[in-house]
């Protein structure tokens, strides 16, 4: 049992203790439009019900429709009425606000709501710690933190990339 909890407790502070941007970037052009993505993972997995889950920061740009950022929790969202749910976002040490982001079809992800999307890119660049909480299904409430290391470079980067200067700059 002690090798089954340190192993992971000393995968996640050595993740902390270092420096390294954990940044996945990724490029490709669907139906000629170019898509720009950089994906994060939370520092540690979250337990929903039945199973735990690794949640993934990711943050899409495409020529037609502009910024996406959503979180794949892996885990379904407890039931609320419509297709949003409540979730709490806090950067940094600021104070938390809790807000409402779209559920996916297949369940497995919170996504922004499009006219916040890039307002909240901007702050991911201008922070250095990110934390999304949500209720899974039939579970307690579950807090993703995400050190953001290195987004700042990628934000001016995808900017540039997806010629979204003309509508995404403030």
């Amino acid at each position: 049992i002690a090798t089954l909890v340190s192993v992971p407790l000393a995968a996640t502070l050595l993740r902390l203790s270092t420096d390294q941007d954990w940044w996945v970037h990724a490029e490709t052009i669907v139906r000629g439009a170019r898509i720009v993505s950089y994906s994060l993972d939370a520092d540690a997995a979250v337990s929903g019900w039945l199973r735990n889950s690794l949640p993934t920061l990711k943050v899409v740009c495409t020529e037609q429709q502009g910024i996406e950022l959503f979180v794949v929790t892996g885990l379904p969202a407890d039931v609320e009425a419509g297709d949003r749910r409540s979730v709490r976002l806090q950067f940094d040490d600021q104070d938390a606000m809790i807000t409402k982001w779209v559920q996916s079809e297949n369940r497995q992800a919170l996504l922004a709501p499009s006219d916040e999307a890039r307002a909240l890119a901007e702050r991911l660049a201008e922070s250095r710690r990110f934390r999304f909480a949500s209720v899974p299904f039939n579970a307690e409430p579950v807090v993703a933190r995400f050190t953001l290391r290195g987004f700042d470079a990628h934000w001016r980067a995808m900017r540039v990339a997806c010629g979204a200067n003309r509508t995404l700059t403030p």
